[in-house]
C-alpha cells in the first residue's frame, strides 16, 4: 500500500501546483496582484535518529505557496486618482474593521467626505502636513481632498544665496535711498505673504561700506522701507561671518489690509563675496497664499519621507505625504516613489 500512498501524494502535489497556476491565471487582470509559486518538499521515510539506507521515501508534500514580490507593469488609466508604486513598498490603508492594512492595488476614488479610498472603503493613509510647511511623520491620517479654501501662511523666514562682488567701490550718492540707485550697489527681489495670504514685492538692497568685506543690507516691502539696516560681514575667504551667522532680521512692515505685522528673518549664511559679478542663486521663503483644490495633478514625486513639500503644494495644501516606510518588505529599502495617473503593477 506504500506505493499507492506515495503515488497519491504526487497526484495531490500536482493538483496543488495546478491550483496555484490556476489562481495566477485567474488574477491576471487583478490590479496589484502578485503571482504565487508552489514549493514542494520530500517526505522522508525515517527521522535522523533512525537512519535506514534502504528505506524508501514517503512521497512529496506542498511545503509553501510563496508570493513573488517582483515589479509588475505599470499601465495608464483614465482616472486621476489611480496610483502606482514603482519599486519597494505598499500603500498604507485604514480599514474600518481591521485597522492598518497594506496593498499594491492603487485603484482609488473619492468618497462623500473627500477621503481617497479603495473600492471596499479603506482610506489611503498619509503623513499630515504641519502648519510650518513640513510633515508629521509620527502620525497617519486619511488623505482628504479638501475643496474649501486652505489657510495661508505669513512669511516669517527665508534663505538667500547670492554672490556680492569683491572689490566693489562704495556708492557716492549719499545716504541710502531705495529710489536712488546711486546710493546702493546691488538689489534683488522676491515675493512675501502676509497672514491673510496677500502677496507683496520685497526687495533687498546691498551697499558696500567703507570697510572692505562689510555690506549693509536694507529691505523694502511693497515700496515701504523697513527701519532696520543689517550689517553683512565677510571673511577674507569670502564666507559670511558672525553676527548671527548670516541671519538678518527685518521687522517693521504692517500691511494695510488688516493682516498682522510682519517680522521676517532671512539667512544669508550661504552667500559669498567672491571676485566676479553679482549673482543670485536662490531666494526661498516659507510663506504662501490661500489655495483651493481644483483638480488632481497626474504625476507627483515624493522626494523623501517627511522631507518634501511638493505633494502638499501641488495639491494646494489639500493632502499629506504618502507613508511607505512602515510598509516596505523585509530586506528591502524604501526608495523614491513616483505616483502616477496609472493603474498599479500587475502580473
Amino acid at each position: 500500500m506504500a506505493s499507492f500512498s506515495i503515488a497519491l501524494s504526487g497526484l495531490t502535489a500536482a493538483t496543488s501546483d495546478l491550483d496555484v497556476t490556476a489562481n495566477n491565471i485567474a488574477n491576471s487582470n487583478t490590479v496589484g496582484f502578485k503571482e504565487s509559486r508552489a514549493e514542494f518538499a520530500d517526505v522522508f521515510a525515517a527521522g535522523a535518529v533512525n537512519l535506514n539506507t534502504s528505506a524508501v521515501g514517503q512521497g512529496v508534500r506542498l511545503a509553501a505557496t510563496a508570493q513573488q514580490f517582483t515589479q509588475g507593469n505599470i499601465s495608464t488609466s483614465g482616472s486621476n486618482l489611480d496610483l502606482a508604486v514603482s519599486g519597494d513598498g505598499f500603500f498604507t490603508l485604514q480599514d474600518p474593521s481591521n485597522g492598518v492594512v497594506y496593498t499594491r492595488n492603487g485603484q482609488f476614488s473619492e468618497d462623500k467626505n473627500g477621503n481617497v479610498v479603495t473600492a471596499t472603503g479603506q482610506a489611503l493613509q498619509v503623513y499630515p502636513p504641519t502648519t510650518t510647511g513640513g510633515f508629521n511623520t509620527g502620525a497617519l491620517t486619511n488623505l482628504n481632498l479638501q475643496t474649501a479654501q486652505s489657510a495661508p501662511l505669513a512669511t516669517t523666514a527665508g534663505t538667500v544665496i547670492l554672490n556680492l562682488p569683491a572689490g566693489t567701490v562704495p556708492p557716492t550718492g549719499g545716504a541710502f535711498n531705495p529710489a536712488n540707485p546711486a546710493t546702493y550697489n546691488q538689489s534683488t527681489s522676491t515675493t512675501v505673504y502676509d497672514s491673510l495670504g496677500n502677496s507683496f514685492p520685497a526687495t533687498f538692497f546691498f551697499t558696500q561700506t567703507a570697510t572692505p568685506g562689510l555690506w549693509n543690507v536694507n529691505m523694502t516691502v511693497n515700496g515701504t522701507l523697513l527701519p532696520t539696516t543689517n550689517p553683512l560681514p565677510f571673511s577674507p575667504t569670502g564666507a559670511v561671518t558672525p553676527p548671527a551667522s548670516g541671519a538678518l532680521n527685518f521687522p517693521g512692515f504692517t500691511p494695510t489690509d488688516g493682516a498682522a505685522a510682519m517680522n521676517m528673518t532671512f539667512n544669508f549664511a550661504q552667500s559669498t563675496q567672491f571676485g566676479g559679478g553679482f549673482g543670485v542663486t536662490s531666494i526661498v521663503q516659507n510663506g504662501f497664499a490661500t489655495g483651493q483644490l481644483s483638480t488632481v495633478i497626474g504625476r507627483i514625486r515624493l522626494d523623501s519621507i517627511g522631507g518634501s513639500r511638493g505633494f502638499e503644494r501641488g495639491l494646494d495644501h489639500a493632502t499629506g505625504e504618502h507613508d511607505h516606510r512602515a510598509a516596505r518588505l523585509p530586506g528591502q529599502r524604501a526608495g523614491h516613489h513616483h505616483l502616477e495617473s496609472a493603474l498599479p503593477d500587475r502580473h
